[in-house]
C-alpha cells in the first residue's frame, strides 16, 4: 500500500470522524434550543399562574371585606328598627340616612311576612317582590342567616342590575316577622372593587358557587347574570381555588384563570390574564433563540469545513493534533464565557467547607476579594447562623448526593441583600454551590404583602390588618389581664367636601385626617382605615374611661381644625363610638366589639353629631 492510499484512507476516516462531531455537536445544539425553551416557557407558565393566583387571594380578601361591610349595616338598620317604634316614615328616613353611607347600597326595602313593603327607599310606585328569590328564601328559613341573591333587574324607571343582601326580621318570640333587604347595585360594587392595579391583559369575574356571574372588572354590563361554563364543570365538587386555562365564551380570550372562594359567602373570585400576549412572546423568544443557536451552527460548520480544508491540505498528522487542540481551547474558552456571563457566583468547596475555587462574571456581586476567602474555611467568611445552614447542607449533598438549597440575607454597604444558595455534588468530597442574588423577588414580595394589608391612599392598616391586631389584642387581654378601647369614628361632611370640591379633594383631606389621627396616638396603639371616611382606633393599655375620652377629645379637637386644601380651606368634624373592652366576664370576638362601637356612634350622629359617646347597650364579656 503506497503513502497515496494511506494519507486518503486517513484523510476518509478523519473526515468521517469530523462529520460526526459535527452531527453530535448539532444533536447538542438542537438539545440546548430545546431544553431553553422548555425552561423558559415553563418559568413564563409558571409566573402567570402565580400571579393570577396572588390577585385572586387579594381580590377574595376585599369581596369578603366588603361583603362583611354591607351585612353589618344591615344589621345596624335591623337592630334600629326591631328595637325601636318607629313609624313608617321614620323607618324611611332611616334607610336613606344609611343609605348615603354607602356607594354600593341602592335601595332598602322592608317587607312584611306576606312580603308586602312596609318602607322602600324609592320614590317610585311599590313594587311587587314576594316572588324575589332572598324573600322566599328567608321565609323558608329557620334561622338568622343573611341571604345573597342572584342578580337581577331592578322593577324601577331605570332598571339595574342588583343584587340583594337580606336578613329576617324576628319577632319577639323569634318567629319570622319579615325581611329587610339592602339593594346593592353591581356597577357600583364593581368600582368599589376595581383598587387593585389591572393592566390590560387582567380580568376578575365575581360568580356565584352556582356559576352565576354577578360582576366583571374591567366592569361590562353583558355577562351579569349568565353562566359561568368553567365552573359548572366542576359539579358539586368545587374546590376551595384552583387554576385552568380557559376560552372566554364573551370574548373569545385565552386566559390563564385563578379562583378563590371566599369565607362565609357564596362567591367565588376569577382572575384571569389574557394569554395572547404571552403566545407572541414564547413565539418571539423561539425565532431569538433559533437565530441564535443557528449562528452558532453556522459558526461550528464553518470551524469543521475549515478543519476539513486542513485536512485536505495534509498539514499531516502534527497539523490536525493541532487543530484539534484549538478547537478544543475555543470549546473550552466558551464554556468560561458562559460561567462569567451568569449572573450568579460559583463556588468550589471541600467537605470541611473550604473554599477551594470559584468563578464570578464581571458584574457579579462578590462579597470579598478573592484572596480573603479562597483557602478559608465557610465559617470564617460567612455569619455564623448562615455559616451553620451551609455547613449543614454540605454535608447532606456529601451524604445523599441531592441538591440542597438555602436562602440568607446579608447586610453591606448599608443595604439589605437576599441571596439563594444551591449545592450539588462534583465529587465525594466536593461541593459545587452557586449563589444567586434574589433581593428583588424578596422586594416584590415584601410589597405585595403591604398592598394586601395597607390602604392605598393614607397608608393606614386596612380592615384586614385591623381585624388581625384587634383580635391580637382582645388575646392580649385575656392572657395579660390589661384593658383596652376601641374608638369607631365617622367624619361629619365628609360628603359634602367630596361632591363640592371632588374626589380628588376628598381623598387629600383623608390623607390629612389619617395624619391627625396618628399624632394624637401612642405608638403601641393602632389607627386604621376601615372604609370611605370610616376609621378606627384599638388603644391598648387603656385604664378606664378617662383615658379613652382624652384621647376622643384629642381627636375631636384635631379634626374640627380647619383644613388647607389644594381646592380651598374646608372644616369637618368627627362623631366618635367608643367601648372598652377588659380580660373579666364572657368572651367576646372583633365583631361585637366593631358593631357595639359603631352603634355608639350612630348614636352620636342622631344626637347632632361633633363627639363621643360610650357604648352604653346591653352587653356581656367584656364589652362596657
Amino acid at each position: 500500500m503506497d503513502i497515496q492510499t494511506k494519507v486518503t484512507r486517513t484523510f476518509k476516516v478523519l473526515l468521517l470522524i469530523l462529520l460526526l462531531l459535527w452531527l453530535v455537536f448539532q444533536l447538542v445544539l438542537v438539545n440546548f434550543y430545546t431544553t431553553t425553551t422548555v425552561r423558559y416557557q415553563e418559568q413564563v407558565w409558571l409566573q402567570i399562574e402565580q400571579r393570577t393566583a396572588s390577585l385572586a387571594r387579594t381580590q377574595r380578601e376585599l369581596v369578603s371585606a366588603k361583603m362583611l361591610e354591607l351585612d353589618r349595616i344591615l344589621l345596624t338598620m335591623r337592630d334600629m328598627i326591631s328595637n325601636t317604634g318607629f313609624s313608617v316614615a321614620q323607618i324611611r328616613a332611616m334607610m336613606l340616612t344609611r343609605k348615603g353611607f354607602s356607594d354600593e347600597i341602592a335601595d332598602f326595602i322592608l317587607l312584611d311576612q306576606d312580603g308586602e313593603v312596609l318602607a322602600w327607599t324609592h320614590d317610585g310606585p311599590i313594587p311587587v317582590v314576594r316572588d324575589r328569590d332572598y324573600f322566599l328564601w328567608q321565609k323558608s328559613s329557620d334561622g338568622d342567616y343573611p341571604y345573597l341573591s342572584t342578580p337581577s333587574l331592578s322593577r324601577v324607571q331605570q332598571p339595574r342590575h342588583f343584587i340583594a343582601l337580606s336578613r329576617p326580621v324576628l319577632s319577639d318570640e323569634g318567629k319570622f316577622a319579615g325581611v329587610l333587604a339592602a339593594a346593592i347595585d353591581i356597577e357600583r360594587l364593581a368600582r368599589s372593587l376595581g383598587e387593585l392595579t389591572y393592566s390590560g391583559e387582567m380580568t376578575t369575574v365575581l360568580a356565584k358557587d352556582d356559576g352565576t356571574i354577578v360582576l366583571r372588572l374591567p366592569y361590562i354590563e353583558e355577562p351579569v347574570g349568565q353562566t359561568l361554563a368553567s365552573i359548572i364543570a366542576y359539579g358539586d365538587q368545587l374546590p376551595q381555588r384552583d387554576s385552568y386555562q380557559v376560552i372566554s365564551p364573551f370574548d373569545g380570550q385565552s386566559r390563564q384563570i385563578s379562583f378563590e372562594r371566599t369565607t362565609h359567602w357564596p362567591l367565588v373570585v376569577f382572575v384571569g390574564e389574557e394569554l395572547e400576549p404571552v403566545y407572541a412572546n414564547i413565539a418571539d423568544f423561539k425565532q431569538r433563540e433559533q437565530q441564535r443557536w443557528l449562528g452558532v451552527s453556522g459558526l461550528v460548520t464553518v470551524f469543521m469545513l475549515i478543519i476539513a480544508w486542513l485536512l485536505w491540505r495534509r498539514h499531516g498528522i502534527e497539523q490536525d493534533l493541532k487543530a484539534g487542540q484549538k478547537a478544543l481551547a475555543d470549546l473550552n474558552q466558551r464554556n468560561l464565557a458562559i460561567v462569567e456571563a451568569m449572573p450568579d457566583l460559583l463556588f468550589t468547596l471541600n467537605g470541611q467547607g473550604y473554599f477551594i475555587d470559584y468563578q464570578a462574571g464581571e458584574e457579579t456581586l462578590l462579597l470579598l476579594p478573592p484572596e480573603q476567602f479562597i483557602g478559608k474555611n465557610i465559617s470564617e467568611v460567612m455569619p455564623p447562623q448562615v455559616a451553620d445552614k451551609g455547613m449543614a447542607s454540605i454535608l447532606r449533598v456529601i451524604q445523599t448526593g441531592s441538591v440542597q438549597q438555602i436562602e440568607y440575607d446579608l447586610q453591606m454597604r448599608g443595604q439589605q441583600f437576599y441571596f439563594e444558595l444551591r449545592m450539588s455534588r462534583l465529587a465525594d468530597d466536593k461541593v459545587l454551590a452557586i449563589a444567586r442574588d434574589i433581593t428583588t423577588r424578596k422586594l416584590a414580595e415584601e410589597q405585595l404583602t403591604w398592598q394586601a394589608t395597607h390602604d392605598s391612599l393614607t397608608d393606614l392598616p386596612n380592615r384586614v390588618l385591623f381585624y388581625d391586631r384587634l383580635n391580637m389584642t382582645i388575646s392580649e387581654s385575656r392572657r395579660y389581664h390589661q384593658h383596652f378601647a376601641l374608638l369607631y369614628i365617622d367624619i361629619d361632611g365628609f360628603k359634602p367636601v367630596n361632591d363640592s370640591l371632588g374626589h380628588a379633594a376628598g381623598d387629600q383631606l383623608l390623607v390629612e385626617i389619617a395624619q391627625r389621627m396618628l399624632k394624637c396616638v401612642r405608638s403601641s396603639d393602632t389607627v386604621a382605615r376601615l372604609a370611605g371616611d370610616e376609621f378606627a382606633i384599638i388603644v391598648r393599655h387603656c385604664e378606664g374611661r378617662d383615658v379613652a375620652a382624652r384621647l376622643a377629645d384629642k381627636v375631636l379637637q384635631a379634626i374640627a381644625q380647619p383644613f388647607v386644601l389644594d381646592a380651598g380651606n374646608v372644616e369637618v368634624s368627627a362623631s366618635i363610638g367608643i367601648v372598652l373592652g377588659n380580660s373579666e366576664g364572657e368572651e367576646v370576638d372583633a365583631d361585637r366589639l366593631v358593631h357595639a362601637a359603631d352603634t355608639a356612634m350612630y348614636e352620636v350622629k342622631d344626637q347632632g353629631k361633633g363627639g363621643y359617646r360610650f357604648y352604653s347597650g346591653r352587653s356581656a364579656g367584656s364589652i362596657n
